[in-house]
Order: C-alpha cells, then sequence, then structure tokens
C-alpha cells in the first residue's frame, strides 16, 4: 500500500502544490473481505472509528510539528472518510 501511495498523491494531492505546503498524512486501510464479513452496524463503527482516530492524530501532529502558526485549508476525499466527519 506505501508503495501505491505515493503515485496516488501525485495523482491526487498535488493541485496546489506550486502555491502551498502539502501536509498528507498515511491512514489506516480497511481491507473489503474483512469488513464486508461485519454487519453494517459493525463495519459503519469500524470505518468511524478507525477514520476518526487517524484523522485526530493526524492534525494534532500538523499542529504540533509543521504548522508554526500559518493559515491552513483542511481538505479531504470521500474515499478517506471526509463524508463521515
Amino acid at each position: 500500500m506505501r508503495s501505491l501511495s505515493k503515485a496516488a498523491f501525485e495523482k491526487q494531492a498535488t493541485a496546489f502544490a506550486d502555491s502551498c505546503n502539502i501536509y498528507a498524512p498515511f491512514c489506516r486501510q480497511l481491507d473489503a473481505t474483512y469488513a464486508l464479513k461485519l454487519s453494517d452496524e459493525e463495519n459503519d463503527e469500524l470505518f468511524k472509528y478507525a477514520v476518526e482516530q487517524d484523522a485526530t492524530a493526524a492534525i494534532d501532529y500538523y499542529f504540533k510539528h509543521c504548522n508554526n502558526g500559518r493559515p491552513f485549508i483542511l481538505a479531504g476525499h470521500p474515499s478517506s472518510g471526509s463524508r463521515l466527519m
């Protein structure tokens, strides 16, 4: 997954690379084979928990180590759970 993430980053996250810094942290992925075995309620809870935990940890890290008080734009992609947040 990590080796393929560079190509995904280049296709999707670089639209503003000429005008700003981009912080694109890794996040957990749910395996469809596993997730399809769960009930809808279990799947929703697992997905929401992983997304919220990873997003919170990533934004906390960004502000502590990378932002330096600069203005920022927070953008997400539906495949990474932005619809749920």
